[in-house]
């Protein structure tokens, strides 16, 4: 009888005294990983959304040469994209461009899909000449917006460009406005944390 109330005493001085330590790493653990995420976002200045792509962004179409035609924003919507809004008249827009390709180069499982707002093709054609004369990464699409009113930029609710935005599992995860450094170390590990 005595033993048996000897155990029972361990077990519990054993869970009144483990358990809570083991709660309070946890804890810590999960306040360490919420506090790097926030230094993270600021470093970044990255705004947080976790919103559902709007429906009717879904239909919208965009003119993909590759393709030979408009292709909604769905067909791209079956991996993690990183999509910018982006022209060949905005200098913020082709500053971003090398460090861009950089992060999409390192990164082969994210598509990423650069919508162009010029005119037309040849100042793209152009651009891209010069910007990527190796061509592009096989996951980056650059495509340009069909024009339709209202434009996917102000679906998306902004005019801004550069605008970039991370889409994973149909969420807008993060939304980034102006231009960024893709390839600096703080934006790698939000990427990871974040896209993969």
């Amino acid at each position: 009888m005595k033993i048996r109330i000897k155990r029972r005493l361990a077990v519990w001085l054993a869970c009144g005294v483990f358990v809570p330590i083991l709660f309070g790493i946890r804890m810590m653990r999960d306040a360490e990983g919420s506090s790097r995420e926030a230094m993270l976002m600021a470093a970044t200045q990255a705004e947080r959304l976790d919103s559902s792509v709007i429906p009717s962004t879904l239909s919208h179409l965009l003119d993909d040469r590759q393709a030979g035609g408009g292709r909604p924003l769905s067909d791209w919507l079956d991996r993690p994209v990183v999509l910018n809004f982006w022209a060949t008249f905005c200098e913020p827009c082709l500053d971003e461009w090398p460090s861009l390709l950089a992060l999409a180069a390192s990164r082969p499982s994210v598509s990423f899909l650069l919508v162009s707002y010029d005119d037309g093709w040849p100042a793209i054609d152009a651009f891209l000449k010069v910007a990527a004369p190796e061509g592009l990464p096989a996951n980056v699409v650059v495509v340009r917006d069909a024009a339709q009113e209202p434009d996917l930029k102000m679906r998306l609710g902004t005019q801004k460009m550069p605008d970039t935005y991370w889409i994973r599992d149909g969420m807008v995860r993060l939304r980034f406005v102006n231009a960024r450094d893709w390839a600096a170390s703080p934006m790698m590990e939000l990427f990871r944390d974040v896209m993969e």
